[in-house]
């Protein structure tokens, strides 16, 4: 009897080696196949057909009570089955394999969900191996029907720390023998798996067994070479969440019970929602290891149909990780504060002037201009929403305007500030003439910036004297100067008058000096907005 030599667990295309198959298929006198093929089923891939965390692994959360999902999906592998004999390759007995599945899941209650699998060998081809004794399989033909039950112990839509299942499934023997596809008697497959979600992402794990009857191959001295048969099988799978583009990768292994090689597989997928209850999605990945149906690589494309998630399930997560749950959040993808409820501050141009109050959203510009970019028509270095000449060349350090004309009014961020006080007869509201130069400037540079919407005229005090009957006294001045700007062409729409009386020094009341910065009026400017 010939069989094959042990080799690395590492599978490279032209350079894969199946063991225990390869001494069965040279053990035809222990089966009853008119081709000479031994009764086991080749395909590793399992599929989850819930599809909830993961496309080939549990995570521990069911569906919904009465929820469901029907799933159609074509799989291809290549190099599943491959037969060396003392250490050189004979040929692949499966070179090329692609197969068709049907999968439905259905959660009669809370705590309940029922799996159905029913795989289809759609085409599959190899080397002619017959003259070494090995026969040639069928090109298509029936898969191994799946059914199992999931009972969920623990879910974290209930406030528990994580999501907990076990499972209980069969492999039923009605699969097609001459496709290698089929196991005898009845597989048993029981599994635990567990899972949590973290904001936008979710992790799980699950180990479960195969328990099937072994297959013992004797070498000539009668001394036990290999064994098709039971298994431990585990995974880790790490998903994002949402409503948008998904993304998974997955990692599974076998560990045989019996004297054969291992297995790794290595499975990424991407899932994309179309419209409210069908979704595409695409897995694949390379295999690893010398054990039965361990493929070179594998791709997998489906769409499935259902009713997977609950609306109020989905509300007590926070996809975005936000803080702000996805039923109270306004935007369940995109990560922001709750005083927005949930929704990011969007500021496309990086000014700091959010989109929403930005009247040049793709434009860098500065708040004072409502985020536009600066603008300077005369070309004197002095930004036009500084410059109190905008139209006219002049000097910088004369806010922009011609020597000759000398400036008392200076335009901030914030502020018109004046270069002089604005003098009134004492304890009275009536401005002195000596202000009124002052006041004509302030009143032609507020016209030539109409993106200033509004200012706020103050009227300050010092502490000399009755709080309230300075207060009264700082409006009456503030209006005072609203009307003098008013009568100048400034319109009052413009102008709001607020008198503070002594609430707001700038200064010590203790001196005169002091005491006389405090007696001023303000120019604060409230909004500003850029003229298209």
């Amino acid at each position: 009897m010939s069989h094959a030599k042990p080799c690395p667990t590492r599978r490279r295309a032209g350079n894969v080696r199946l063991a225990t198959v390869a001494a069965l298929l040279f053990a035809s006198a222990s089966f009853a196949q008119p081709s000479g093929l031994p009764v086991f089923d080749l395909e590793r891939l399992e599929l989850n057909p819930s599809g909830k965390g993961s496309l080939v692994m549990g995570t521990g959360d069911l569906l919904p009570q009465g929820g469901f999902r029907l799933s159609l999906a074509g799989h291809y592998e290549r190099n599943p089955l491959v037969f060396y004999s003392d250490g050189n390759r004979v040929g692949a007995l499966v070179s090329d394999r692609a197969t068709a599945h049907l999968l439905l899941a259905w959660a009669p209650l809370r705590w309940l969900e029922l799996d159905a699998h029913l795989p289809l060998v759609a085409w599959q081809r190899g080397d002619d191996l017959r003259a070494q004794r090995l026969g040639i399989p069928a090109t298509t033909g029936l898969g191994t029907p799946f059914v199992a039950a999931r009972v969920g112990l623990l879910a974290q839509v209930r406030e528990a720390p994580v999501d907990l299942a076990v499972e209980l499934g069969a492999g039923l023997p009605l699969g097609s023998e001459d496709t290698l596809s089929r196991d005898t008697p009845l597989r048993l497959s029981p599994k635990v798996m567990v899972g949590r979600r973290f904001g936008r992402w979710r992790a799980g794990a699950e180990a479960g067994a195969v328990l099937r009857s072994s297959s013992v191959v004797l070498n000539e001295d009668g001394n036990i070479q290999d064994e098709l048969g039971s298994e431990l099988r585990l995974g880790v799978g790490v998903a994002t969440t949402g409503r948008e583009l998904r993304g998974e990768l997955n990692v599974r292994g076998a560990l045989p019970l019996s004297r054969q090689g291992s297995s790794v597989e290595v499975l990424a997928g991407l899932r994309m929602p179309v419209g409210e209850s069908t979704e595409v999605y695409a897995l694949g990945g390379p295999g690893f290891g010398s054990m039965s149906g361990t493929p070179l690589f594998r791709v997998l494309l489906g769409v499935a149909f259902g009713r997977t998630d609950l609306a109020s399930d989905l509300a007590r997560f926070d996809d975005d990780g936000d803080g702000v749950r996805n039923g109270e959040d306004a935007c369940p993808n995109e990560a922001g504060p709750a005083s927005r409820k949930g929704c990011p501050v969007k500021d496309q141009d990086g000014d700091g002037v959010e989109d929403a109050q930005d009247a040049c959203p793709t434009q860098a510009g500065p708040a004072e201009l409502g985020g536009c970019p600066l603008k300077d028509q005369d070309g004197d270095e002095v930004a036009d929403h500084l410059d109190n000449c905008p139209t006219e060349k002049g000097l910088a350090s004369n806010q922009g305007c011609p020597a000759q004309e000398p400036q008392f009014v200076v335009i901030t961020k914030d502020k018109i500030e004046i270069k002089e006080s604005v003098f009134f007869a004492t304890n009275e509201a009536v401005i002195q003439s000596r202000s009124f130069g002052m006041l004509d400037q302030l009143a032609r540079v507020i016209q030539r910036h109409p993106e200033i919407r509004r200012i706020v005229v103050e009227g300050h005090s010092d502490t000399q004297g009755n709080a309230e009957a300075n207060r009264k006294l700082s409006l009456a001045r503030a209006q005072s100067v609203k009307t003098y700007l008013v009568g100048k062409g400034v319109e009052a729409s413009r102008l709001e008058a607020k008198g503070y009386g002594p609430d707001r020094p700038i200064a010590t009341n203790e001196t005169p000096e002091g005491r006389a910065a405090n007696r001023r009026v303000e120019f604060t400017i409230i909004t500003t907005q850029r003229e298209q």
